[in-house]
């Protein structure tokens, strides 16, 4: 999904977090500071267009919805031609409950799992 792009400071934590050498207490300040594109659903009402985060149900877990995020605008607009840019620490306070959100990072993907975005939501604070 995602081609090759500079690696921000954000995805060299998670690809630490992988490899074990960042901790997740490093991770999640940085993540509520980063700005992320979202794919949106216009919907026409009597009033006009509006737009709604484009939410999928989750692949892996029954019941829950996934939302893709990216630091990159190419990456979401491959999902929808309405996208918009928004601070990691704002999207978590407007997601529905049991929400994950996916993060494409060259062939793979970071997930944060629904249960991951309410302890963020509740406990997270900006660097």
């Amino acid at each position: 999904m995602m081609t090759t792009r500079e690696k921000t400071e954000f995805i060299k934590l998670i690809e630490g977090l992988e490899q074990g050498s960042t901790d997740q207490n490093t991770l999640w300040p940085v993540f509520l500071n980063t700005a992320f594109y979202i794919p949106l659903n216009a919907i026409k009402t009597a009033q006009g267009e509006s737009h709604t985060p484009a939410y999928a149900p989750s692949h892996v877990n029954e019941g829950v919805k996934s939302l893709v995020i990216s630091q990159f605008a190419a990456d979401v607009a491959e999902l929808s031609q309405h996208i918009s840019k928004v601070q990691g620490g704002d999207l978590l306070q407007t997601l529905p409950p049991k929400t994950e959100l996916i993060i494409p990072i060259g062939d793979n993907a970071f997930n944060i799992s629904a249960e991951t975005v309410s302890w963020l939501r509740e406990n997270a604070r900006p660097a």
